[in-house]
């Protein structure tokens, strides 16, 4: 490991994390802290191995309550920042709409492409098939 994830590790010491170490399919190359609070997992983006293991992992650490929002750093890219943005305005046409006396109809219209806007992001609605797309999409690496 180098310097600079040593000091990655130490800054994150008390956030309840995951380390998750890829390619696997490679010889191992580092050694990760061992610590009980602190779970290791090893992935494979080539053929998929500890996948399963990861998003139970995440799950975990949701359902569990041991991650709250304010906790999560969210890095997203354009693509999904440019839909949050339509989806937001969208809504607040849809206020707008509504407290200016629109027919619900307009009211609706404004709502589905704020929620079309979002389904560009996650895609299905379901827990399982949410972490399949985000998995899916992201390099899972250093």
């Amino acid at each position: 490991m180098t310097e600079a994830d040593e000091s990655y590790l130490a800054e994150f010491a008390g956030k309840k994390r995951i380390l998750v170490r890829n390619k696997t399919d490679l010889p191992e190359k580092i050694n990760l802290p061992q610590n009980p609070a602190v779970p290791v997992v090893s992935v494979c983006c080539v053929n998929g191995q500890g996948i399963e293991q990861l998003k139970d992992a995440i799950k975990e650490l949701v359902w569990t309550g041991e991650i709250t929002a304010e906790m999560l750093q969210v890095t997203i890219n354009s693509r999904h920042q440019d839909a949050l943005n339509r989806a937001r305005a969208m809504t607040r046409q849809a206020t707008d709409a509504l407290r200016a006396g629109a027919t619900l109809e307009l009211v609706a219209m404004d709502l589905r492409i704020a929620a079309n806007a979002v389904g560009e992001i996650v895609g299905k609605t379901t827990t399982e098939d949410m972490l399949d797309s985000i998995f899916s999409t992201f390099c899972i690496g250093k």
